[in-house]
């Protein structure tokens, strides 16, 4: 007797493909054409599971290669690696996910189980499985599920329903799976009764059409095969009797078999258009049922050092922004909010999981100093308030933070710019032409000319909280105001940031301690100023207790 409760256990939440929870990336170098063969996937597990699933073969050849290993022959080690360890863990529940191209679907694991076991047996370095474990927690936890039910509150993994809402039992089905493209072509082309899809479209017809009577509500909608913009809507139970029908030998299909506890196949198909078997609630409906947005999450090897820069400032965006942060992973964070928004406790939880964080507070929807925000930035992710940025709309951003993004295009800084449902807008920069932004940008870097040229004297010095140059009275001198080239701006606020983050842990000391190397840097720094901002500015540090030109510094 076929056990259906037993299958949809099996299958997960969302529909009979996994949703990805998280796309780790950073574990290969490789061309852009090739990025997404370095890529572990986090896969939703099997319904009532709370933790994420993985393809242990796929993430192990992209682990040993990280180490390594030849591309040709981490496959065939992974493979036996795999083997050696699945002997161990007779117990370990275990997986497999409809693939629409592969009938062959590869065993999946829990993957906390699977780092657990490579740490076991030496296969993965101790920062490889702080990574793996953090990003295993972050893609259980960031709130990612949306469908029609909570479009505006998304679930996470850890709150996903156990039993699938009644609309992700229907499947948007615009291609028949494991259907041979290259002989039966697109669905423009399946009007054939060649077509195994068709002959089956038109063996299911009377049964779907007897099952909708049955259970009053339809099972199947056929979509009209020459109007191209309409599509098969499928309960999944009719894409599994698919699945068996075309190929009964598949490795999805035996474990289909296996799982229910079907004497065969056959019996499995039956159960499958059987009324009896439709106990679960379902609504034919035409948008897909649950879908997320998965996370990206990239590796940083040991020594490594990484800014990323989150910017919001509306109580909408701030959860958004808090699952961004969540993803830096050993990435430091530099939050650009209200104050009221980024409390220090709240950053604290936000922010778990990065070394360090810092804070730059907003007046309002304002961001008073642009350059000063961008010094040490790799990456700018901005939160809009709205769903503007899913839509191509206007931002409805103020100007300084129109500024902020197209400083940071413009000095090579990776920008995404988010809605509040986590959607990127694309053409950041079409937006920001038409507002004004590089008008702005051009008119105060002629306020930032004229303020350069009337200085007579600007001053090399490190204090805590600052930015390492003063003027001839000792005034504080924000990046913002002079006229500098951002790559020896970002070389001063990485000097800076190294006397901030060492002033409580080092003393002065012997040549070749932290002060001393950071002496050096002040010096050529100095320099560096006084050759890229000519004679009419004298540029000095401290020697001795005196300030200094740059000609006069000593030599190291």
């Amino acid at each position: 007797m076929v056990n259906i409760s037993a299958l949809m256990k099996a299958l997960p939440v969302s529909g009979l493909e996994p949703q990805e929870l998280a796309t780790l990336t950073g574990f290969l170098d490789l061309p852009e054409h090739q990025r997404w063969q370095g890529h572990i996937t986090l896969l939703e597990p099997p319904s009532g599971q709370r933790v994420p699933y993985i393809n242990p073969v796929a993430a192990l050849i992209i682990l040993l290669r990280h180490q390594g290993m030849a591309a040709d022959e981490a496959p065939a080690h992974a493979r036996a690696l795999v083997k050696e360890l699945r002997a161990d863990m007779p117990d370990v529940p275990t997986a497999r996910f409809l693939d629409d191209l592969k009938p062959d679907s590869p065993e999946c694991l829990p993957a906390a189980t699977f780092v657990e076991a490579l740490k076991k047996e030496g296969l993965i370095s101790e920062a490889v499985a702080e990574f793996l474990e953090k990003s295993i927690g972050v893609a259980a936890s960031v709130p990612m599920f949306r469908g029609p039910d909570n479009w505006t509150s998304p679930w996470s993994l850890l709150e996903l329903p156990e039993w699938p809402p009644s609309t992700a039992m229907i499947e948007f089905t615009p291609g028949a799976p494991w259907i041979d493209i290259d002989r039966w072509g697109t669905k423009e082309d399946w009007p054939s009764d060649e077509n195994p899809f068709i002959q089956w479209r038109k063996a299911i017809s009377p049964i779907a059409q007897a099952l909708g009577q049955a259970l009053g509500e339809s099972v199947y909608h056929f979509a009209d095969l020459h109007n191209e913009l309409d599509d098969d809507y499928v309960h999944r139970f009719l894409v599994l009797h698919w699945c068996c029908s075309h190929k009964p030998d598949a490795t999805f299909v035996k474990h289909l078999v296996t799982i229910s506890g079907a004497r065969d196949v056959d019996e499995l198909k039956a159960a499958l258009i059987d009324p009896a078997s439709y106990t679960h609630p379902y609504k034919m409906n035409g948008a897909s049922g649950l879908e997320t947005l998965p996370c990206r999450i990239s590796y940083l090897p040991p020594g490594a050092r990484k800014t990323v820069g989150v910017v919001f400032s509306s109580p909408e965006a701030r959860p958004v922004a808090q699952a961004i942060l969540a993803t830096q992973i050993s990435a430091d964070a530099h939050i650009v909010a209200p104050q009221d928004l980024a409390s220090a406790d709240w950053i604290r939880q936000a922010a778990i999981n990065c070394p360090r964080w810092c804070t730059a507070y907003m007046q309002g929807q304002s961001v008073d100093h642009p350059i000063d925000t961008l010094a040490l930035l790799d990456e700018l992710i901005l939160i809009t308030g709205d769903t503007a940025a899913s839509k191509g709309r206007d931002l409805h951003l103020h100007e300084s933070v129109e500024d902020l993004l197209w400083l940071a295009l413009e000095n090579g800084i990776a920008v995404q710019c988010l809605s509040i449902h986590r959607l990127r807008y694309a053409s950041l920069e079409d937006y920001l032409k038409p507002c004004g932004a590089p008008e702005r940008i051009a008119a105060k870097q002629v306020l930032r000319t004229a303020f350069t040229r009337r200085l007579n004297e600007l001053r090399v010095n490190s204090e805590e909280h600052g930015t390492g140059l003063w003027d001839a009275v000792g005034a504080k001198l924000t990046y913002d105001q002079l006229d500098l080239t951002f790559a020896l701006v970002r070389r001063i606020a990485a000097w800076q940031r190294d006397h901030d983050e060492n002033i409580q842990t080092h003393t002065y000391g012997p040549p070749g301690s932290f002060w001393t190397e950071h002496r050096r840097e002040q010096w050529q720094i100095t320099k560096e100023l006084q050759a890229e901002l000519g004679p009419s500015v004298a540029v000095k540090a401290m020697v001795d207790g005196e300030w200094t030109a740059a000609q006069d510094l000593p030599r190291w």
